[in-house]
């Protein structure tokens, strides 16, 4: 049997890996170094499992950790998107929980059972665990798949085609859209700024006006944080800062709705997503090109792990018939 210490070798790969993605910045390459040290945390994890099988810990403490390299490369990785990550968090999160409370019961708990009337609980607990595990699993891969079609949804440049997705049903456009158009303000003025370090100040308003090509103008809902602006350019008197001005191009990410101000009615965009700086080719190049790269990982492996969560069902049928089979009838 190949013998190393494993330990040692994962942390420098992942570190030597991660540093050459840092290295690599923007260009193709570091693609390929992605994908290749995720597949190398797989490896040293399936072989891990394999060297920690007759343990209770171990093997979920080897999960847990090449779930949070897996993590650590997706975020290092050139051109991630943290907030797409964070909204994959919930469902993998939960998955770990169900599926250590799964391994903890059948591989800990249920070998010392010793009674024919505990045999249904355990495969109801199993069966519940394994339903848990199983719906996270397929939300990660729903999300992905939602997140994949994001290059479909519909574009908006006119009053005209805002009014009419508006008028839609939501679900014909339940991922939003993306209005393009200019930033509206007094010329050469700053609209938003923000800075990447702490001593400079930061302006994000609460609205901004978007111009569109015909010279519509129209009220979009603001951001909360910089984590959902992209590509803003730098300017301002302070170092690391970027910003909008006033007429700089940007899309906008959010859904169609009303503004209602002094009892009138007009277009306005909600629930903002994301403003990026910039023209709708260049959008669909760089931040959503991005967004989507980030989430297909996370729906590969929404569709691996719905398969492992049918496992504790099958081991919790097995323990079940253990039971019956061999323990005692006591009371």
């Amino acid at each position: 049997m190949l013998r190393f210490r494993s330990l040692e070798v994962g942390v420098i790969a992942a570190l030597a890996g991660i540093g050459g993605l840092v290295a690599l910045g923007d260009r193709a390459e570091g693609a390929y170094v992605r994908w290749g040290l995720e597949g190398l945390v797989c490896l040293l994890a399936v072989l891990w499992l394999w060297r920690t099988r007759r343990g209770v810990w171990r093997p979920a403490g080897v999960v847990l950790l090449a779930a949070a390299a897996m993590l650590t490369l997706v975020l290092a990785a050139p051109g991630g998107h943290a907030p797409t990550v964070e909204t994959f968090a919930a469902p993998l999160a939960g998955w770990l929980f169900l599926g250590t409370l799964a391994w903890l019961l059948l591989r800990a708990v249920a070998p010392r059972l010793t009674q024919q009337r505990q045999a249904l609980p355990v495969l109801g607990l199993a069966s519940a665990m394994s339903i848990g595990m199983l719906a996270c699993s397929l939300g990660m891969w729903l999300q992905a798949v939602d997140i994949h079609a994001l290059p479909g949804n519909p574009v908006v440049t006119t009053l005209a085609e805002l009014d009419r997705q508006r008028e839609r049903p939501w679900g014909e456009r339940p991922n939003g859209i993306f209005a393009a158009g200019t930033v509206a303000g007094p010329a050469a003025s700053f609209v938003a700024y923000y800075n990447r370090t702490r001593n400079a100040p930061t302006w994000l308003p609460s609205a901004y006006t978007l111009r569109l090509s015909d010279g519509g103008e129209v009220r979009s809902d603001g951001v909360s944080g910089v984590r959902r602006v992209a590509g803003w350019p730098d300017c301002g008197p302070h170092p690391w800062q970027r910003c909008l001005r006033a007429g700089d191009p940007v899309v906008i990410w959010a859904d169609p709705g009303w503004l209602v101000s002094a009892g009138e009615r007009s277009g306005a965009l909600l629930a903002t997503r994301l403003i990026a700086y910039g023209t709708l080719d260049a959008f669909r190049d760089g931040p959503l090109a991005r967004i989507v790269a980030t989430a297909r990982p996370f729906g590969w492996l929404g569709l691996a792990l719905a398969l492992v969560s049918l496992l504790p069902a099958v081991f919790g049928l097995r323990a079940a018939l253990r039971l019956r089979r061999t323990a005692t009838a006591g009371g």
